[in-house]
């Protein structure tokens, strides 16, 4: 299926939602080199773009792990982009939360506290946001040194957390949004970081 899903995300390189969808599994499943040639292609459409949504997305599929300095770089121009580009926009959450990781991926932890942050308040009412932006922001957290409010953070973002699937070889298999997905993953780097003890239940038939 993650071969079909590249093959179509190659033959249509602008479609955004594929790409991030693409992005999110291929991270899930570890594939780094499969992951950087989709954040090149998506680098690629965002470059000039001049719609928010399309550099939030290019900007998230980047930040979705490490990876070299020039792509974090690149990466965090588009997410600051996205946020100029979509000022007052319905979804300025997540291009909050796009330049929050960006800015975390990059080292720059005081800056990614502050777009998280932001993030976290628009998105209140959307626990994908509030939850995701909470993980990144403890991870940030965790590297300034402040270890028990990273825990606190970590544990208290645990919550908005729906189950994990039960079959992890298939995660999407319930839902269609990658955001779910992105959620999850930041939710296991944040445990493998910081070691706090709580997690989701697993999920029931």
């Amino acid at each position: 299926a993650l071969l079909l899903l590249e093959k179509e995300s190659a033959d249509d390189p602008g479609n955004s939602v594929l790409w991030l969808r693409l992005a999110a599994l291929q991270a899930w499943f570890g594939q780094e080199k499969e992951l950087a040639a989709t954040c090149a292609r998506a680098l690629g459409v965002a470059k000039d773009t001049k719609n928010p949504l399309i550099a939030e997305r290019a900007a998230k599929t980047c930040s979705l792990r490490q990876s070299d300095a020039r792509t974090h770089e690149a990466a965090l121009v588009v997410a600051r982009r996205a946020v100029e580009l979509g000022e007052g926009h319905e979804l300025s959450r997540y291009f909050q939360m796009a330049l929050g990781m960006a800015e975390y991926r990059s080292g720059h932890y005081a800056a990614a506290d502050a777009a998280l942050l932001a993030a976290a308040r628009l998105g209140k009412d959307d626990r994908r946001v509030s939850g995701t932006a909470g993980f990144y922001r403890s991870m940030s957290l965790f590297r300034q040194g402040k270890h028990e409010e990273a825990r606190k953070l970590a544990i208290a973002a645990t919550l908005q957390i729906k189950p994990f699937p039960q079959d992890e070889e298939h995660p999407l298999a319930n839902t269609s949004d990658p955001e779910e997905l992105i959620l999850w993953r930041a939710y296991k780097e944040a445990k493998d970081l910081i070691k706090f003890e709580a997690a989701p239940s697993p999920e029931k038939k």
